[in-house]
């Protein structure tokens, strides 16, 4: 399309040396104390031009493109190369776009600001340019969950360049001083001269005919003049002024009042202005055509077939490429060409022409028509079904944006061939907006899946998700997603998250409270890093950052102060924060308190706000939030006050107290007087919440013996008591759905949610996995929600508390992760069904390290090691323990089982590099050896059994130790007989074993064995030679399994990225046959299944043609 650039070409930029002499400076002198310098102006000052001259100067190869000389530019507003090591144009970018790009300049990945800076720690200051803040796809969300964590924590390791428009700088630091800003508008920076000279160049080289060329000079500045004073501080407008002039046929009198009333002073008129003198009655047509740019996402809108389509169907008339082909001739200035997956887009030279061209147009049915041109456009396959493999790019990135704004993502995610082409990032902010069953359904899986998205390709994806499908028993979504694959999930358990969570919001907690803002309900949540974050619950954005604790926050509640919006903050020094919600500053600070601080609540006296905090010291103190004045102290309690929650009884405002000592206690806040002592906890009280049942008010409290009380506040008597939790109840929150509900969450990262009239539990919610410290409740639409928040699993959950899964849908198992897959718990699973089985669950006493299974006639058999360093055997039928094995004498690391003489034995392997052998019918220890007869005692970690011309054979691999002589191999077979080494395979010292299995192969045994590069050797057992190399795994292998498929021996194998791999051993060829979301562990089932398990999550993949 036409360059925004004159005729003559060449570099435009003029003037604004005091600007880029501040700019260098800060490149240049590197000051901890200002991470952030900021560019500012509104729109057309001049920021990008500025900050990419910037980019380019300090660039190693681009700034030998920069005529120095032509644009007079002093040396001190000159900066270094190299002197910024990233540059980002945040243009319709989300959040993590933004992050994967510096972290990629950073040469590294992080998933967080926090990770991120971990990264850079120990490496030189790391300096980042961020052009278009106020572009990007989500400016507060990348303001807040990303830039402002940097700045905020950058300790010298990273500092930023941002350009925004000024409405944003509050988002970017609080308390930033006046040298962190550059304001291109303010005096101190505007540039007359430099206008006046950018507008006389205008004047003379927009046009190749321009009338101007043939003036006197003095009459071109003074036109320029007039242009510069219309203008400031715009050079956006004085460059529309002038093309116009330009293309006019006769010169205009600057010392004309008439002309001079004229002349535009903000972009879009300079815009309407232009368009009408030069095009006249094809104006209109003009900004027909020009419109889809302005709602266009990403670098722009190709031309292909989508441009004039839309054109037409945006504006009910009919464009053709002939038309786009005129707009380019006639106003080509206005639009810029970019390359966005190898093609041409197009965009608009400035965001302010599309701000104008948007003004009065409903942006819902632009949006809709962007929808129903990018389906039209969608290729079909030979069934007449979307080719979404061959759409358009700029639809598989972008259709979720415009979904989303015309109100209609269910639509497009019910077809799952869309769903696993989709941008991740697009796609993911869209999935909020989903309101049918389908549609929710969809949005559950990607989110319960979306940290594996953005690395996956579409393939990858739809594993992924048809895993996910299966674990939620959705049939007609697993069948979808399924039709493609080669492998198939038969059926998938998992750690269930509910259909009742809303939305996930990023980061750790500790507190929260709910609120409006705005007209739109929030969650404030702190944690324990001091931060505390304000999220919209509408669109699961992050709306601002407050900053100041300096330590954990463990308490937060919300009010209003004269009709503002107001949060207090209490952390683990006692200290409470009170912060204006609409402009994020601090209010005050309120001292005196003692130690951590757990129980904060509001509620009005008097007619004035007041907030009420307890202590550890038994004091609760009442605060006049008007004036942040102490109003009045209530003593008695004996030990710490840890909860706290404002009612009315009568009218009456009252407080109800919770304590250490089991004690609740009503309070007259009025007269500061104690009420009523309620009898009933015999231990700690953890939590309290009022709210109405009926008419009467009511409190709910909870302890630590998993007891939740309800009490009734005007008769002073226990209603109900509500049993279920087996933990300390932490926190409790109340809301009136159709009737009174209570949230209540426990150590244990159960969140129940119970009908207070009834007493009944209506669900459990489990996807915390570790003590759920708070709970706020409060309605998004016509919903009502809770948000739960705990620290370990470092999310925070949005549950629809009137939505969710009926007991007894889809598959469920708990069981605990550490280092391997599982620990302290082994279940027993039907592989045909994915129900449990009879024996359900087999409880040793210790954690589990190893376990394998052996057929027997009457009863298949389980064997179990772990930290107690005995072995137990487990009847798989009943689930009952046949047998316990003493003997090693530290941790059991590996077990494998095979049958000798019709027998089934075990082969166990210990930390110290011990090998036992056992008879699993009678219990004997049939032989035992040390891998490593002298010397250090290594780990043993892997063993794998076969037989070998009718000899039972085990191959282990000994982990090497510090001291361990790197000329023995420890890698070794072993004769199960006689306990002798039968032949050592020479392994090298450096490639280690990370996995390892046996299976027949032309008839012959070999062991296949992963290095920790990823490769796969595979030994003849017979000769002890390997026999080949398989190259193909770019990540570490973690797991392997052996097994026939179509009758030929194969090995599959899982890496720590999740991809599992089938390698056919005959002819050596491999494919990719699933992905999860993390590392997993394998084994083959007796008809060709393949079952992988994650920390989470158990999936069975049936085999092609099943």
């Amino acid at each position: 399309m036409g360059s925004h650039d004159a005729p003559s070409g060449g570099w435009w930029f003029t003037g604004r040396h005091t600007a880029l002499q501040e700019i260098t400076r800060w490149l240049h002198r590197p000051d901890r104390q200002r991470p952030l310098l900021v560019v500012t102006g509104d729109p057309g000052s001049g920021k990008t031009a500025i900050l990419g001259l910037i980019a380019t100067l300090t660039h190693t190869e681009r700034r030998r493109t920069v005529p120095l000389d032509t644009l007079g530019l002093p040396s001190t507003a000159v900066p270094a190369v190299g002197t910024i090591d990233a540059v980002v144009y945040a243009q319709d970018l989300t959040t993590e776009q933004v992050l994967d790009r510096i972290a990629a300049a950073a040469r590294t990945q992080a998933a967080t600001a926090d990770q991120l800076l971990k990264r850079l720690t120990g490496r030189r200051l790391f300096t980042v340019l961020i052009d278009g803040l106020d572009e990007a796809a989500a400016p507060h969300d990348l303001s807040n969950r990303l830039l402002q964590p940097l700045v905020n924590h950058a300790r010298g390791r990273l500092r930023l360049l941002v350009g925004t428009r000024p409405h944003l700088l509050p988002d970017l630091a609080q308390g930033l001083d006046r040298t962190g800003v550059i304001d291109l508008d303010d005096r101190r920076y505007a540039d007359a001269e430099a206008m006046t000279a950018y507008a006389a160049r205008g004047l003379l080289e927009m046009t190749v005919d321009s009338p101007y060329r043939d003036l006197p000079r003095w009459h071109v500045r003074a036109v320029a003049e007039a242009v510069a004073r219309a203008a400031h501080p715009s050079f956006l407008v004085a460059r529309i002024i002038a093309a116009t002039l330009a293309a006019q046929p006769q010169v205009t009198n600057p010392a004309d009042p008439s002309w001079l009333a004229t002349l535009p002073r903000v972009p879009g008129q300079a815009m309407r202005h232009d368009l009408d003198m030069r095009l006249g009655a094809d104006a209109a047509r003009a900004r027909d055509l020009l419109l889809p740019l302005a709602f266009a996402q990403g670098q722009g809108l190709p031309w292909e077939d989508l441009w004039p389509a839309l054109a037409s169907h945006i504006a009910s008339r009919h464009y053709t490429d002939e038309d786009l082909l005129w707009l380019r001739r006639s106003a080509g200035s206005y639009i810029v060409e970019n390359t966005q997956d190898d093609r041409s887009v197009y965009r608009l030279y400035h965001q302010a022409l599309a701000e104008h061209l948007r003004d009065g147009i409903d942006p819902r049915h632009v949006h809709s028509a962007f929808v129903d041109v990018l389906l039209d456009h969608v290729p079909l396959t030979a069934d007449a079904r979307p080719n979404w493999a061959h759409a358009h790019p700029y639809t598989r990135h972008h259709l979720a944006v415009h979904a989303n704004q015309a109100g209609r993502v269910d639509q497009i995610v019910a077809d799952t061939e869309y769903v696993v082409h989709a941008d991740p990032d697009t796609l993911l902010a869209a999935l909020n907006s989903t309101t049918t069953d389908t549609g929710r359904t969809i949005r559950l899986l990607y989110q319960t899946t979306a940290s594996s998205h953005r690395h996956l390709d579409p393939s990858g994806r739809r594993q992924v998700l048809a895993v996910a499908a299966a674990r939620f028993n959705a049939e007609t979504l697993k069948r979808q997603l399924s039709r493609p694959l080669r492998w198939r999930p038969r059926w998938a358990t998992g750690a269930p998250v509910n259909t009742a969570l809303h939305v996930i919001l990023d980061g750790e907690g500790e507190a929260v409270a709910c609120t409006g803002l705005e007209g739109r309900p929030v969650a404030v949540i702190g944690d324990n890093t001091g931060t505390v974050r304000v999220w919209d619950l509408t669109t699961a954005e992050l709306h601002t950052t407050l900053t100041g604790h300096k330590s954990s926050v463990t308490a937060v509640a919300c009010t209003e102060i004269n009709n503002h919006p107001v949060v207090l903050t209490g952390d683990d020094t006692g200290t409470v924060k009170v912060w204006d919600l609409t402009t994020a500053a601090l209010r005050a600070t309120l001292t005196g308190h003692n130690g951590t601080l757990r129980s904060v609540a509001c509620t009005g006296l008097e007619g004035r706000p007041v907030a009420v905090i307890g202590d550890n010291t038994g004091t609760v103190r009442v605060w006049d939030l008007t004036t942040a004045e102490l109003h009045t102290t209530l003593t008695g309690h004996k030990s710490s006050v840890t909860a706290v929650a404002c009612t009315e009884i009568n009218n009456h405002p009252m407080v109800v107290t919770g304590a250490a000592a089991g004690e609740v206690w009503i309070w007259d806040l009025t007269s500061g007087e104690l009420q009523t002592k309620l009898a009933g906890h015999k231990n700690t009280v953890r939590s309290v919440a009022c709210t109405r049942i009926g008419d009467r008010p009511v409190a709910v409290t909870g302890g630590t013996a998993g007891e939740v009380q309800v009490w009734d506040l005007t008769s002073r008597e226990l209603r109900a008591t509500l049993t279920g939790h087996d933990s300390t109840v932490r926190s409790i929150s109340c809301i009136q759905a159709n009737r009174p509900m209570a949230v209540t969450g426990d150590d244990n990262g159960k969140v129940r949610v119970w009908d207070l009239e009834s007493g009944n539990l209506q669900t459990t919610l489990t996807d915390h996995e570790s003590t759920v410290w708070s709970i706020a409740c409060t309605r998004v639409g016509d919903h009502p929600v809770a948000v739960t928040v705990s620290r370990s699993t470092h999310i925070a959950y949005h549950y629809d508390i009137d939505d969710y899964y009926e007991d007894g849908q889809g598959h469920y198992s708990d069981y605990d992760y550490d280092e391997y897959p599982v620990v302290g718990k082994a279940l027993v699973w039907n592989l045909a069904s994915g129900g449990e089985t009879p024996a359900e669950r087999l409880h040793p006493w210790t954690n589990i390290r190893a376990v394998a299974c052996a057929p027997d006639h009457d009863h298949p058999l389980a064997v179990t090691g772990g930290d107690s360093s005995e072995i137990q055997v487990w009847d798989l039928v009943s689930g009952q323990p046949r047998a316990t094995l003493p003997g090693h004498n530290s941790t059991v690391t590996a077990v494998a089982c095979i049958r000798i003489d019709d027998r089934p034995f075990a082969v166990t392997g210990d930390r110290s590099g011990v090998v036992r052998v056992w008879d699993l019918l009678s219990g004997e220890l049939r032989n035992k050896w040390r891998t490593a007869p002298s010397g250090p005692r290594d780990e043993v970690t892997e063993i794998a059994c076969i037989h070998a011309d009718n000899l039972p054979l085990a191959v282990t691999y000994t982990e090497p130790s510090l001291h361990t002589d790197i000329s023995i191999s420890g890698l070794q077979a072993w004769d199960l007989t006689t306990g002798k080494l039968h032949t050592t395979l020479p392994i090298p010292f450096d490639e280690g074993v990370m996995a390892m299995a046996c299976i027949q192969f032309d008839d012959r045994p070999v062991a296949v064995t992963a290095t920790m590069f990823g490769d796969l050797k595979v030994w003849d057992l017979t000769s002890g030679k390997l026999h080949t190399t398989l190259l193909g795994h770019d990540e570490t292998v973690t797991t392997m399994v052996c097994t026939r498929f179509s009758d030929r021996p194969v090995a599959v194998t899982a890496t720590t990225g999740g991809e599992v791999w089938m390698w056919d051993l005959t002819v050596d060829t491999r494919e990719i046959i699933a992905r999860a979301p993390e590392k997993s562990v394998l084994t083959a089932g007796p008809n060709g299944e393949i079952v992988m398990a994650t920390s989470r999550e158990l999936a069975v993949l049936d085999p092609p043609g099943r």
